[in-house]
């Protein structure tokens, strides 16, 4: 009866969490986890699930420090428990070779022997025909597997929490310790995401070299898990083009953008596909188009940076294009793109144009405050960021591309980068200044 209980609490807050009510979830699955204790069930897979999903709902409200809380200790509670499942399968291996040590002639007759001795005996069934109530983690052999998964999420998780608060170490010690899980293997979709987490982080770190080897190894593993038209798969490949944008390799960031964009093709009319005449059509097709506004942006600001202005202006003005059906005119995305575009036009010394670019962005900023599109991601949006890709592959978020904190601009000497809203229409200003001084 309380297991039952429990598990409606349970289901309740998994569905609570679904539907967006993350303080719902988090009652609801407290309240599973009291009953649990009641059970004696404290080191029972059900019980990590519970700290878990309070987590998770912690970490869509924001609430980091909560959701890194409730993260490590079902991490504790879940190795702790791994550690007696270990021991007790140890016993049990000892005790197999033991018997067969002493194993003596077996006798056909059993009509003399004790009939506990032998399980096919109907006597001997009490156990099967017990209630069906948690056991707990020690107890079960059977659940090693799981067991191996949830502390590889976990790990990741808490990775990933860490990251968010700016502690970069901590969050890379964690991917390394999902890593070192002895049973964890390649064909593992959660050793792609830990490669692909890992890369973040020294991405994050600006270690571009360990970032570059991470990337690899993670395209690696969901290319022959997943197929090449996987977005996952996607991420990677421009991620890597992102960090060669940052080492100055323009061309072989090209070919990884492009093949990112070849891959994104299929993904997308896929994804727009399947979830036609479904509750998440919509957010899929909004995801798949923000997706394409940052691909074709970054491709244009690596053909800026190689001065071939022309095919840059076309990559920005198809991101503008895509951006315009997902963004609101006064988004940092949007603004992003006429930045760049009015910057293209003072490089090559197009000066109206220019200032009717730099005008757009000021009368946008005019009409309402810039919105980004991270409500649930990772970095804070701005115009002084690149829209290269930064996300993570855990939490049950949607993951997908996003704003970096390296700078693409195109900037002339002398001329800072806007980090805010106010010192972008600040220099925006001082643009326009400068550009009508070059007009005849």
């Amino acid at each position: 009866h309380h297991a039952l209980i429990a598990e409606g609490w349970y289901n309740k807050a998994v569905v609570e969490l679904q539907l967006g009510d993350e303080h719902a979830a988090v009652r609801s699955f407290q309240k599973a986890l009291q009953v649990l204790v009641v059970l004696h069930c404290i080191g029972h897979i059900s019980t990590v699930q519970c700290m878990k999903g309070i987590g998770d709902a912690y970490h869509q409200m924001r609430e980091l420090a909560n959701a890194l809380h409730w993260r490590n200790k079902a991490w504790t509670t879940l190795n702790f428990a791994n550690h007696h499942l270990q021991h007790h399968d140890r016993c049990h291996n000892d005790n197999d070779d033991e018997d067969h040590d002493n194993t003596k002639t077996p006798n056909n007759n059993h009509d003399d022997d004790d009939p506990d001795e032998h399980p096919n005996n109907n006597n001997n069934r009490n156990n099967n025909n017990r209630p069906s109530t948690p056991t707990s983690l020690s107890q079960q052999s059977n659940c090693a597997a799981n067991v191996t998964k949830m502390l590889g999420e976990l790990c990741s998780q808490i990775g990933v929490t860490h990251r968010q608060l700016g502690d970069f170490e901590k969050a890379i010690e964690w991917y390394h310790k999902g890593l070192n899980i002895k049973t964890l293997n390649e064909s593992d979709t959660l050793v792609g995401e830990l490669y692909y987490n890992l890369a973040v982080g020294y991405h994050k770190e600006g270690k571009l070299s360990s970032a570059l080897g991470w990337y690899n190894k993670a395209l690696e593993c969901r290319a022959a898990i997943l197929g090449e038209y996987h977005h996952t798969v996607l991420l990677c490949c421009h991620n890597l083009g992102a960090v060669h944008d940052s080492l100055g390799q323009y061309d072989q960031s090209m070919q990884w953008y492009k093949r990112a964009v070849a891959i994104g093709k299929v993904v997308w009319k896929t994804n727009n596909k399947n979830s036609c005449g479904s509750r998440s059509a919509r957010g899929s097709y909004s995801s798949n188009k923000k997706d394409e506004v940052v691909l074709y942006f970054n491709i244009g600001a690596v053909k800026h940076k190689q001065k071939l202005f022309n095919e840059a202006l076309e990559w920005y003005l198809q991101a503008l294009q895509v951006g315009q059906d997902v963004f609101l005119p006064s988004s940092s995305e949007i603004q992003s793109v006429c930045y760049n575009i009015a910057r293209l036009y003072e490089d090559t010394e197009q000066w109206q144009q220019a200032v009717q670019w730099y005008e757009r962005i000021l009368d946008t900023s005019k009409q309402a405050p810039r919105a980004g599109t991270n409500n649930n991601n990772d970095d804070d949006t701005s115009v002084a960021t690149s829209m290269s890709c930064f996300s993570d592959d855990t939490d049950s978020e949607v993951d997908r591309l996003s704003p970096t904190s390296t700078s693409t601009w195109n900037l002339p000497d002398g001329v800072s980068t806007p980090t805010t809203e106010c010192a972008l229409v600040q220099q925006v200003r001082q643009a326009v200044s400068r550009c009508n001084t070059n007009i005849p």
